[in-house]
């Protein structure tokens, strides 16, 4: 509109059309006028490419339903929000087709097609393995939904018996650092995660298409994240936005054979556990930077009771244990210093 543009005309009820809108407000359109009948709005797919699609019912209906005629031809249908139906994988994240809502299709055929959605669609969720979608990742604030998705799913391994445990994520990385999708793995069923495609044009952040994928594997217990290779059905590495989703395992031995960790990214005293303690206290530093660390235990007086670090300590996550079996109970002071600031605690020491 800024540049009195309009290439489109009057909108075709067979077509589907994309919005980008200005600001940070959520925007509505309303448009009223008489319903449409399904089967009588013939609709073009293209072959071996992204068709934005009409929506033409009044009501939910289910996606496998209203695709059933050429579900042997469909690679993925998807949303804007990144839910998708995958019929080769029997993955249905996306679930139904809903009024008000924008959808496309990646037809997997040698021509185009003509196709009519039916009038009538039974059921609303068709049965099919539901693989897991996003949970509570811990990049959840970082990660912008730019309404690019590109879907990535995980199939398991039966190495994955090595380090896997529940809440382990893995997160997706573009060549310039920006976390762009992340999801907590499933041990039996394929993980989907949704990776963000960004637009220069824009200014919106993601991945651009065909750049090499940047993984990292999150171990709760350890506390510690490391660099993990994807490896594509082709057997080799994985890029953005090759195909209309991708899929990928991580492989055998993956976490022995050039697994790099994650520095945290902020110097801070994780963890003193357990508090209250009875004869030993453990204590979880991470150091962003390779930095003099002093780690000091002192009590109510101001004493200095204990020295557990005043050294040199690299980046990554640290482990200390304070043995304090002769020490009485009473309330005591963890002092951590370093050039990249302070920190202090209170614990509790029981009998």
């Amino acid at each position: 509109p800024s540049f009195n543009i309009d290439r489109i005309g009057a909108l075709d009820v067979s077509k589907g059309y994309q919005v980008f809108t200005a600001g940070m407000d959520t925007s509505l359109i309303s448009i009223s006028g008489k319903p449409l009948v399904p089967s009588e709005v013939d609709i073009t797919l293209r072959s071996s490419r992204f068709n934005l699609l009409p929506m033409v019912y009044q009501t939910p209906v289910s996606v496998e339903g209203a695709f059933a005629s050429i579900a042997n031809q469909i690679e993925i249908v998807q949303n804007d929000q990144g839910e998708a139906w995958i019929p080769a994988l029997s993955i249905n994240t996306l679930g139904e087709l809903v009024p008000g809502k924008g959808y496309q299709a990646f037809l997997d055929a040698d021509q185009d097609i003509s196709f009519s959605f039916p009038d009538v669609v039974t059921g609303k969720r068709a049965a099919g393995r539901d693989a897991r979608v996003a949970t509570n990742s811990r990049y959840d604030q970082q990660i912008i939904e730019t309404g690019l998705p590109w879907l990535l799913v995980i199939q398991p391994d039966a190495s994955w018996d090595e380090w896997y445990e529940t809440g382990t994520e893995l997160s997706l990385w573009s060549q310039s650092g920006v976390v762009v999708g992340a999801n907590q793995l499933a041990r039996d069923e394929p993980t989907v995660i949704t990776a963000w495609q960004g637009d220069t044009g824009t200014g919106l952040p993601g991945f651009e298409t065909n750049e090499p994928i940047k993984a990292r594997l999150w171990h709760p217990t350890l506390e510690l994240e490391t660099t993990v290779p994807l490896i594509g059905v082709s057997g080799e590495s994985l890029r953005f936005g090759e195909g209309p989703y991708g899929i990928a395992t991580i492989p055998q031995n993956a976490l022995s054979t050039g697994a790099e960790e994650i520095p945290p990214a902020s110097f801070g005293l994780e963890s003193a556990f357990p508090n209250p303690f009875q004869s030993s206290l453990s204590l979880r530093i991470s150091v962003p930077t390779t930095e003099t660390v002093s780690v000091e235990v002192y009590n109510l007086l101001g004493q200095r009771v204990a020295q557990l670090s005043n050294g040199v300590l690299e980046a990554g996550v640290h482990d200390l244990m304070w043995r304090a079996s002769e020490k009485s109970a009473g309330v005591y002071i963890i002092k951590v210093v370093s050039p990249l600031g302070s920190i202090v605690k209170l614990v509790t020491k029981v009998d």
